[in-house]
């Protein structure tokens, strides 16, 4: 019977919970179902530029850590190195740290993106410097403390490039963990008219100092005109490597011809035939390496939809158990029918679907895909009509890989806006990606303060007043003109209670008075843990004191997890509940005051403990786990401990 429930566990591919890796005491929050925040600091409620082009990095060992990069300057004025976003608490507060080794006064970098090593704690940046002596020129860039005042540390400089996209995973354990870092983009060639080639820079030990050198690897063994579009890498811990990214075949006026090419490499892009391990092949195949997804597909370049502008955009994301399965989205067609479509390949890019899901009048796509397999994909679409375009920005997510109806979610509908160059309001890309079960992204927008704009609500720190629909100095005495902001969103889906679905295939942990045993058979698992059980076992769970709040706060004290399980609080349908989670030097602590409603003396109330093998975890070992209980007025202490820098 064990081995049935970690099957069925297995087959609904539950993951971690997201907790803190030890450095101090960490309180995690809790998010609601959607959860979204403009991302600018009150103390720049002044500022209004066009804050457009965002990426976003979650730390996977811990995702309270978070980094974001957007068309942001440095708005102290000293003008010598531009910012990132960094938050220490999951999102629901960021600020800028300035720690970017360049500064353009308008825009702090030209294209940016960042990204975490899954288990080194390192950040990784590909970004354009804007010049001089020459323009765009490619910094990949690292930092092991996004939050401190030191700059980021120049690994590679390219003498010129467009859109750096960066992903990085780390492999092994322990003194053998190395960071593949891998950067794609446009590689351009200083004649006259620049030539771009679709290209991935990649370290096969980026975190090691001295690191592992970066080498070029160009995808791109097809003619064309000059130029490739955008290049997106997806990479999965087997090793498989995957780009995607236009292969242009006309790009004189407008529109453009393009071909949509995916390549793949099956050993970390290493060796002389890297990225060729995918041909052309079957009917009506060229034979070249990177299969073309679409063939002659109709590029507006440069035209504007509404106030955007359009181009080559693109995205990939892989399944993370299944190495074959892939989805990719792009845009395509004349300005007036300009259509996003999504496709999936389960062999590996071979092969692919017809569209999935068309998506007319929108851009800036984004995919992931999370640890239980569901999809997200993100964009941004147009409504209206002139002078009242609109752009929202929409999440769909499907269980079934799209082959039925997704679920959507709208996180903003605001009006266009006027008045910009380059990508126009939006940019060019937003970002999206998954941390176990969660998906998280960012995405610009209208940063009015107008309710209605946002169907799930929204958090603003900059200083804004939504009665009178109006941003405000930080000292609320003077009216700030609208602009574009950052916003960052997460998207927490529900831990399926098994206990509660099929009671027959729970297997319960070991318990004894003050500890109890887990134990998992097979990758991935959870164990449901009922509170009222462990009163009756574990530890003893009084109800009020005389005098004392009612329900008072609970603090379960678990020893012995380490860094190989997460824990959560859950309702008996498997929702997961307000609490905080604090990492402490010998386990984890979850702080919790229960509700009037659910509250039973006693037996604290209908409450689930969920523990979740990470991957790090040993299938098959017995993890002894201490526990306790205390009972206070208020939350546990001690609190969060701010990061350094500004």
């Amino acid at each position: 019977m064990k081995r049935g429930f970690w099957a069925f566990a297995a087959m609904l591919a539950l993951s971690p919970l997201a907790l803190a890796q030890y450095k101090a005491p960490v309180v995690k929050p809790v998010f609601k179902t959607v959860w979204l925040v403009n991302m600018m600091p009150l103390a720049h409620s002044e500022e209004t530029h066009r804050d457009g082009e965002p990426s976003l990095a979650v730390n996977p060992a811990n995702p309270l850590q978070m980094a974001a990069s957007a068309l942001t300057p440095d708005l102290w004025g000293e003008g010598l190195h531009a910012p990132i976003y960094v938050s220490s608490n999951g999102g629901q507060t960021w600020r800028l740290n300035t720690i970017v080794p360049f500064n353009n006064t308008d825009t702090g970098t030209g294209d940016m993106t960042v990204k975490f090593g899954t288990a080194s704690n390192v950040l990784y940046a590909g970004a354009l410097k804007k010049g001089p002596p020459v323009p765009f020129s490619l910094q990949i860039l690292r930092t092991a403390d996004p939050n401190g005042a030191g700059l980021m540390e120049l690994l590679q400089e390219r003498e010129q490039a467009d859109q750096p996209w960066v992903q990085a995973i780390t492999t092994g354990s322990g003194a053998a963990a190395v960071d593949r870092v891998f950067v794609g983009y446009a590689q351009m060639h200083p004649v006259t008219p620049p030539l771009r080639w679709a290209a991935v820079d990649r370290s096969l030990d980026a975190a090691k100092t001295p690191h592992a050198p970066f080498s070029v690897q160009l995808l791109d063994f097809r003619p064309n005109c000059g130029r490739d579009g955008p290049v997106r890498p997806a990479v999965h811990s087997s090793g498989t490597v995957y780009a995607a990214y236009f292969n242009f075949t006309a790009c004189s006026g407008s529109p453009w011809t393009a071909n949509v090419v995916v390549a793949r490499d099956e050993n970390w892009g290493t060796g002389p035939n890297a990225f060729r391990a995918l041909l052309d092949s079957g009917t009506g195949g060229d034979g070249n390496a990177g299969r073309r997804v679409a063939s002659g597909v109709t590029i507006p370049y440069n035209l504007l939809l509404g106030n955007q502008r359009l181009g080559s955009q693109i995205s990939i994301a892989v399944h993370p158990h299944d190495s074959q399965k892939i989805y990719l989205a792009w845009g395509d067609g004349a300005l007036a029918s300009y259509t996003l479509r999504l496709r999936r390949s389960d062999d590996g890019g071979a092969t692919w679907t017809g569209d999935l899901r068309t998506i007319p009048q929108a851009t800036n796509p984004s995919l992931a895909v999370n640890s239980w397999g569901r999809v997200a994909f993100l964009y941004q679409k147009m409504t209206g009509s002139p002078p009242s375009h609109r752009w929202q920005t929409w999440v769909e997510r499907s269980y079934d890989g799209f082959d039925s109806a997704p679920s959507a979610t709208m996180l903003h509908d605001a009006p266009d806006v006027g008045g910009s160059t380059g990508a126009g309001p939006l940019g060019d890309y937003n970002d999206m990606m998954a941390v176990g079960r969660n998906f998280y992204g960012v995405f610009s927008g209208n940063n009015k303060p107008v309710l209605a704009n946002f169907p799930h609500g929204v958090r603003y720190q900059r200083k804004a007043d939504f009665t009178t629909e109006r941003l405000l100095t930080e000292d609320g005495a003077s009216t700030v003109e609208p602009s574009m902001d950052p916003f960052f969103f997460a998207l927490r889906e529900p831990l399926i209670n098994l206990c509660a679905i099929r009671p027959w295939f729970c297997q319960n942990p070991v318990l004894q008075a003050g500890a109890m045993k887990l134990q998992c058979l097979m990758r991935p698992c959870v164990v449901i843990d009922p509170l009222p059980r462990n009163c009756l076992v574990k530890f003893k769970c009084p109800g009020c004191r005389p005098g004392g709040m009612c329900p008072p706060y609970y603090h379960i004290h678990l020893d012995g997890l380490g860094d190989d399980w997460d824990v959560g609080l859950l309702d008996a349908d498997g929702q997961e509940l307000e609490h905080e989670l604090h990492r402490t030097r010998d386990g984890t602590v979850v702080s919790f005051r229960p509700s009037k409603e659910r509250f039973i003396a006693g037996s604290i109330g209908s409450y689930l403990l969920a523990f979740e093998m990470r991957d790090r975890a040993r299938v098959g070992a017995e993890y002894n786990v201490r526990a306790q209980l205390t009972v206070g007025d208020r939350h546990y202490a001690p609190k969060a401990v701010a990061g350094k820098g500004r």
